[in-house]
């Protein structure tokens, strides 16, 4: 599932998502960054629209942690579909 859900909300067999995120630095070693995703779960891929579709979006904040080496601090904040708040604070890239 996109980020905005906990991890173990919607598990089963089989999914599928679509996630986009934006970076941008901002100034010096600090950046922002948007997203949004969308994810479906089911017993089979043929049954994926069976849950339902789930969506979220959000916005963090960046701070690059070392100047020779790409990882960042970050805090994220994502809402989803259902109304549900989520904060998300690492150390590192996801991709």
């Amino acid at each position: 599932m996109p980020r905005g859900f906990p991890v173990t909300q919607f598990l089963d067999l089989r999914s599928a998502s679509l996630q986009v995120e934006y970076r941008r630095q901002i100034w010096r070693r600090f950046g922002a960054a948007v997203f949004a995703g969308v994810g479906q779960t089911g017993d089979s891929f043929s049954n994926l629209s069976s849950g339902g579709t789930h969506s979220a979006y959000g916005v963090g904040g960046r701070y690059r942690v070392s100047k020779k080496f790409p990882i960042d601090f970050s805090v994220d904040w994502a809402r989803n579909n259902k109304g549900d708040d989520q904060l998300y604070i690492y150390v590192g890239q996801r991709f």
